[in-house]
Formats: structure tokens, C-alpha cells, sequence
């Protein structure tokens, strides 16, 4: 999980040990940390925020899939769909998902997500 909000990363934390079958083996407040603890965790999904300072989320995510081909990244935000750049579209991301969207019925579509990339390789 990656977001420059604490508040952010403590309710989606919550939100992720809620669920079966999902484990937070990392966090991070930057898209540059992000990179560092994604090698050492490899992690099967991760939620990234879009806005952050330095490394911003798209960016992150477009090494973070260049590095690790079979990465799955999901981008949140709290913008408006509309006000939400469009190279968000073509960074590599799987989805973008609106931060207030999140709930326990977003892991059945992560699951799919995961399941499908370990059966095919494809994302």
C-alpha cells in the first residue's frame, strides 16, 4: 500500500486485515520507497495513490512495471474521475479505483486480478 496520508494508509490497513485470503506485508509513504519495498516484499497487489510528492504514483508504477513485469498495481485516488490525468490510463496499472470506492467488496475483483495473473501471467 502506498499513500502519502497516514490517515489513508491506517483506514485501508484496517480495510486489508478485514479481508481473507489478503496480508499487508508492505507500506509506503512515497512512490520512491514504494520501488525500494515492492523488491524486498514483492507483493501480489498494490494499492497506489496517485498524488504524492517526488515520485508520484503513475510514475511509480510505470518503473515499478517496467522493473517487475507481472506487477500488479491498482491506482487510487480521491479526485474526481474527470480531473484524474490520463497517463494514469497507460502507466501500467491494472485499474484506477477512487479512494472512497474501497470496501470489502473490492477484493473479489483484486482476487480476480491476482488469480488471473498467476494462471496466465497476463495482467
Amino acid at each position: 500500500m502506498v499513500d502519502d496520508s497516514e490517515v489513508f494508509r491506517g483506514a485501508a490497513r484496517s480495510l486489508v486485515e478485514r479481508l481473507p485470503g489478503f496480508d499487508l506485508v508492505a507500506e509506503a509513504s512515497s512512490g520512491g520507497e514504494a520501488l525500494v519495498r515492492f523488491a524486498d516484499a514483492a507483493p501480489d497487489l498494490v494499492l497506489m495513490d496517485i498524488r504524492m510528492a517526488g515520485i508520484d504514483g503513475i510514475e511509480a508504477t510505470r518503473q515499478m512495471v517496467h522493473r517487475w513485469p507481472t506487477a500488479l498495481v491498482v491506482l487510487v485516488t480521491s479526485e474526481d474521475p474527470l480531473d484524474v490525468p490520463a497517463s494514469a490510463g497507460c502507466c501500467g496499472a491494472v485499474r484506477v479505483m477512487q479512494k472512497e470506492s474501497l470496501c470489502v467488496s473490492s477484493a473479489a475483483e483484486w482476487r480476480e486480478l491476482v488469480l488471473a495473473q498467476r494462471t496466465t501471467g497476463c495482467r
